[in-house]
């Protein structure tokens, strides 16, 4: 069974996806080559990131704050202030993976690393937005994966075009 704080950390990962609108086919508790859950992206949203000139910049940007969400939102439930990401000692929350996909994004859309980490951290600090986190982390711990469209039912997230 994955710990909570795990739980957490891949719940925001995937509130974060729903709410930015981000495609990913699942997300999961499941440990699996060396990483103790993940937000698979879907095909089609990664190849609209890296081909398309019109939105690459709008879902690449949104895409390093999904992968920023996680550890954000693990360091919030452990109790680290978010009020000055810059001064939390992040390695400890998360893959470097997670670090590693945003600061290249970061780099490649010349926006500051700590500007997207700030809006990841920043989307916690809404009540309904954490709760929405809490309650995917409670049935990640019941399930341990949740397909897409799985996460927006949970934290009540309807879209118009489905």
């Amino acid at each position: 069974m994955a710990e909570y704080s795990t739980c957490i950390h891949e719940a925001g990962h995937g509130v974060a996806a729903s709410i930015l609108n981000v495609g990913y086919a699942a997300v999961s508790v499941k440990e699996r080559d060396g990483h103790l859950g993940r937000l698979t992206p879907s095909p089609s949203w990664m190849n609209m990131m890296v081909n398309d000139p019109i939105d690459g910049d709008w879902t690449a940007s949104s895409f390093a704050i999904v992968c920023l969400a996680g550890p954000s939102a693990e360091a919030l439930y452990m109790n680290e202030r978010l009020d000055w990401p810059a001064s939390i000692d992040w390695s400890q929350y998360g893959s470097e993976q997670d670090f590693a996909i945003a600061k290249d994004l970061a780099y490649a859309l010349d926006v500051r690393f700590e500007a997207l980490l700030e809006d990841a951290a920043g989307m916690w600090l809404e009540d309904r937005i954490w709760l929405a986190v809490q309650r995917v982390a409670d049935k990640l711990i019941e399930k341990t994966i949740l397909p897409y469209g799985e996460v927006d039912r949970i934290i009540g997230l309807e879209r118009a075009w489905a």
